[in-house]
């Protein structure tokens, strides 16, 4: 343990030399999630009982988090990283980009958040190195699993290219409840109008396009588990759509 709160940025800028993937991954007792947190600065943002959105930008004495690492290597935490101040930083990056951030909740409240957005080098289809997160499930069964499909990885934040005019990613969701309503909600007051955010639904052989800054879309989850020790699965298409201005 640390006697101080530990500052994110700094333990990006200071101890990610030589690491290729950059992000920190810190437990929210609030949510009962992993909350992914990029060296970009977009980061899954905690909801607290009120609605209030926060960002995990510092860690507590006593708070656990997680790194990636593909090869052996020093990560050191020394006086460098510490700060005083319990305030968050609410913004890591010289400019906000925009944010196609989706929230999924249950109908018992549990929740769930993904992020995709646009940059320079992005692609949709690979792990961009510094600038995408890894899903961490988390360790309470009730709460829903919401992620990005990437081949064989599953993904809490995702950069796509900013030059690409339509983008298709599979978004997954893993739920243990039964009969339960979960919806999908595009927080939308991050987003440029220049961007549209479709889910598309297969049903009865049809494509159905939602869209989310009209309405959320909703499911209702199964009224049995195929198996009882694993969570049902439930996949979609997410499309956006970069208008010409």
């Amino acid at each position: 343990p640390w006697p101080t709160n530990l500052n994110v940025t700094h333990l990006f800028n200071n101890n990610f030399s030589g690491i290729t993937y950059k992000a920190i991954h810190v437990w929210s007792p609030t949510l009962g999630q992993y909350v992914a947190i990029c060296s970009t600065g977009v980061s899954i943002t905690d909801y607290n009982t009120s609605d209030t959105a926060n960002s995990a930008t510092k860690i507590a004495p006593f708070q656990a988090f997680w790194v990636k690492v593909n090869a052996d290597g020093n990560f050191n935490v020394n006086n460098s990283n510490r700060s005083t101040s319990n305030s968050g930083l609410q913004v890591f990056m010289k400019k906000s980009p925009n944010y196609v951030r989706l929230n999924l909740f249950d109908q018992d409240s549990a929740f769930d958040q993904i992020v995709l957005y646009p940059t320079d080098q992005g692609k949709i289809d690979l792990i961009n190195e510094g600038e995408d997160a890894y899903k961490l499930y988390s360790m309470d069964w009730a709460v829903p699993t919401f992620a990005i499909e990437n081949g064989a990885d599953l993904l809490s934040i995702k950069a796509f290219n900013s030059e690409d005019e339509i983008i298709y990613a599979r978004i997954r969701i893993e739920s243990f409840k039964t009969n339960n309503t979960h919806n999908i909600y595009l927080n939308s007051s991050q987003l440029e109008d220049d961007y549209e955010v479709y889910v598309l639904e297969v049903l009865n052989g049809d494509t159905i396009e939602h869209n989310l800054r009209e309405r959320g879309f909703s499911f209702k989850t199964k009224a049995s588990l195929s198996d009882p020790n694993l969570p049902e699965i439930y996949n979609y298409t997410l499309k956006i759509i970069k208008k010409n201005n």
